[in-house]
């Protein structure tokens, strides 16, 4: 969690009541802030003050929010400005939450931990659903749009028994190690299992459909032998292909 507020006796109010639950980062101004964010790869949560100098809290949620990179991080803003008019500001540019000044510990820790909760029950909604369905699992427009993209070069590559990491960041104009921690932070998953998942989802409708054999499956959704297919098939579903075909066939 990065705190970014300029009032050091608040900041080490937020530091002590937080850092029994929560690994605690901290920065003065947004600057600061997004130096804080280029240093660390997995920040879960910015809390920031408004009025700072070098730069305000509302430029810096709006930065992180227009930022592919950052733009599915979590921001709650803490500021003296309580009017409903600031407030008002602060939600337009991206913020998840707003609390004016002074305010209640109890009432920030709760917030705080209904948008982790939030965030960790969409992740587990995807991880458990058969389908991939942007819509559901993000929490903006840059995040949709990326998983969108992602869902199609994959698709794209189905049958490409040589498609790689490498090779998808790269359609994704993304470095393999930004797009690894996206997709980790917006599915759970890695760029590897973000395939495989794909993939396995395509096979399951081919076994269901009836009209490949299993080798054509296996085939026509990237695998070099059916018998890697089957293999990793059972790891990732818990059956082999053919007990699978059984049990939807009755």
């Amino acid at each position: 969690m990065l705190l970014v507020e300029d009032n050091p006796e608040i900041l080490r109010y937020l530091c002590e009541s937080l850092s029994a639950h929560y690994r605690i980062l901290t920065a003065g101004h947004g600057e600061e802030a997004l130096e804080r964010l280029k240093e660390e790869e997995e920040i879960d949560m910015v809390i920031t003050d408004v009025m700072m100098p070098v730069m305000d809290g509302i430029r810096l949620c709006k930065t992180l929010k227009q930022n592919l990179r950052t733009c599915h991080i979590p921001v709650l803003i803490l500021s003296a400005r309580g009017e409903l008019k600031d407030q008002q500001e602060g939600l337009n540019v991206g913020a998840d939450d707003y609390i004016p000044k002074p305010f209640t510990l109890s009432i920030l820790t709760a917030k705080v931990q209904n948008i982790l909760r939030t965030r960790r029950g969409t992740i587990d909604h995807y991880v458990q659903s058969a389908n991939i369905e942007p819509q559901k699992i993000t929490f903006n427009a840059l995040d949709e749009e990326l998983l969108r993209k992602a869902v199609a070069v994959v698709e794209k590559h189905m049958d490409d028994i040589g498609f790689t990491a490498d090779e998808f960041a790269r359609e994704m104009n993304m470095s393999r190690s930004s797009l690894h921690l996206k997709l980790k932070a917006v599915t759970g998953e890695s760029t590897i299992d973000f395939i495989r998942k794909i993939r396995f989802n395509e096979a399951c409708k081919l076994l269901r459909d009836g009209r490949y054999s299993i080798a054509q499956v296996s085939t026509l959704v990237g695998f070099n032998t059916p018998s890697y297919f089957a293999t990793s098939f059972k790891k990732y579903f818990g059956c082999l292909p053919t007990e699978y075909i059984k049990s939807i066939r009755g």
